[in-house]
């Protein structure tokens, strides 16, 4: 057997140990036998996540019209050779994006199955970090994730891995201008393929080992070093590219036909089921609103929401401006690891009460006006969250939270602002 089907082996023989799938409540986790990858839909679902996983670019331009990757882990389920597969048509496509850059159409054909291998492979090291965990929780992780993938509200965050990768791939040799055209055509969000590398990888473990709900809670750091590593023993065990003799699906151009969706087709994307829209064309929601990963109109939340009965959870967006976020907030509101937002001038403008008391933020990132916080209706406490970095001596959220609850804020500001400057934090200092 090759390394990796040893290594597959291995995997499962621990997987399928007894006594080993009970979690704290005894109560039974994913099954000792083999994964199953049967789905409502079909086996695909679950094969190829270059077509299934980011949907938000234009459907006549996917990664799937050019590549996919079969794991070794469906070589049952689904006939034929496992490994990294390459749309003859598609490849061509690539071919002539990669033409200005190469000495002849020869070489620029081999580039492009070289682009697609790259792609493919990073599908591959995914699939081997999924495995690692998969050992060390001896349960099956991969094919309840890739399930999961395709649902409502699923941030794309292997196709991000795959992203960087490529980008890595191409910077060596000197194509990061063309390749990041084609991803541009391939995807219309690449929010989470700019994160840092590290973060990307806490969250593909937390959403691996404890699903894509877990992703606004605390990231698995400990983990995150495993999505880029893999062992020297299985870096070139992936088999490819499986040329397909298929005609081209699509044109690579940039001339795809764009979508602006409406208020009801984001509330739609972010599963929200309960909602009123009133006569001024705002809505009221009846229920939590999560959102993780999404990118925005430049940079604005792109509904206006006037109340919000449960949590308010947005991170990991392109958001940049506190302008029309929601208005009210019933529970509690969580704004933390956006990394555009640095300003919070006149938040109390725009998010006027959180009743729950507890608002979220990533203090790293903010620079500018944090006065407007202790003006905000309900708030009892700013919880600062801080994924990377050393903590400064003063904490500017924490001198505000001491402020909290704010009874005043003719008095609570001027002294905020004091107990600001003082801190050498002046820059904060404003409304």
């Amino acid at each position: 057997m090759s390394a990796i089907e040893n290594y597959l082996y291995a995997v499962q023989r621990r997987v399928s140990e007894p006594l080993k799938n009970f979690d704290s409540d005894h109560e039974a986790k994913n099954g000792p036998n083999e994964p199953d990858t049967r789905s409502d839909g079909d086996i695909w679902d679950v094969l190829n996540p270059a077509e299934r996983e980011d949907t938000s670019g234009s459907t006549f331009c996917r990664p799937a019209h050019f590549y996919f990757y079969k794991s070794i882990r469906f070589r049952a389920e689904e006939p034929g050779e496992w490994g990294v597969y390459v749309m003859r048509g598609g490849r061509d496509l690539i071919a002539k994006r990669f033409g200005p850059y190469c000495s002849s159409d020869e070489e620029a054909t081999q580039t492009a199955n070289d682009f697609l291998m790259a792609c493919g492979t990073a599908h591959y090291r995914f699939d081997v970090f999924a495995m690692s965990l998969e050992a060390i929780q001896q349960r099956w992780l991969y094919v309840p994730y890739r399930k999961a993938s395709i649902g409502v509200n699923a941030p794309p965050l292997e196709a991000a891995f795959v992203h960087q990768a490529a980008l890595e791939w191409a910077a060596k040799r000197g194509l990061t201008a063309p390749v990041t055209g084609i991803f541009e055509l391939w995807t219309a969000n690449t929010v989470l393929h700019l994160i840092p590398r590290r973060s990307l990888g806490a969250y593909l473990a937390t959403a691996l080992a404890e699903g894509f709900g877990a992703l606004p809670g605390p990231a698995r750091y400990d983990q995150a070093e495993w999505a880029n590593t893999i062992p020297e023993t299985l870096r070139d065990e992936c088999p490819g590219p499986h040329v397909l003799n298929q005609p081209p699906m699509v044109e690579l151009t940039a001339d795809m036909p764009s979508t602006n969706p409406t208020s009801e087709d984001w509330l739609a994307r972010w599963g929200i089921e309960h909602y009123t829209r009133l006569a001024t064309g705002d809505y009221r929601l009846g229920e939590s609103l999560v959102i993780f990963g999404d990118d925005f109109p430049n940079g604005k939340f792109p509904v206006r929401i006037t109340e919000i009965d449960g949590d308010f959870v947005c991170q990991e967006t392109n958001l940049s401006t506190v302008a029309e976020l929601p208005t009210s907030v019933c529970g509690n509101a969580d704004i933390s690891r956006n990394r555009h937002l640095r300003n919070f001038h006149g938040v109390n403008k725009h998010l006027k009460s959180v009743l729950g008391g507890v608002l979220r933020v990533s203090e790293e990132f903010v620079d500018s006006a944090v006065l407007g916080l202790l003006k905000i209706k309900g708030l009892c406490h700013i919880d600062a969250t801080r994924d990377a970095g050393k903590p400064p001596m003063q904490s500017w959220a924490q001198i505000a939270s001491n402020l909290l609850p704010v009874s005043n804020s003719n008095c609570a500001v001027p002294e905020c602002q004091e107990a600001l400057v003082r801190a050498g934090l002046k820059h904060l200092a404003k409304i």
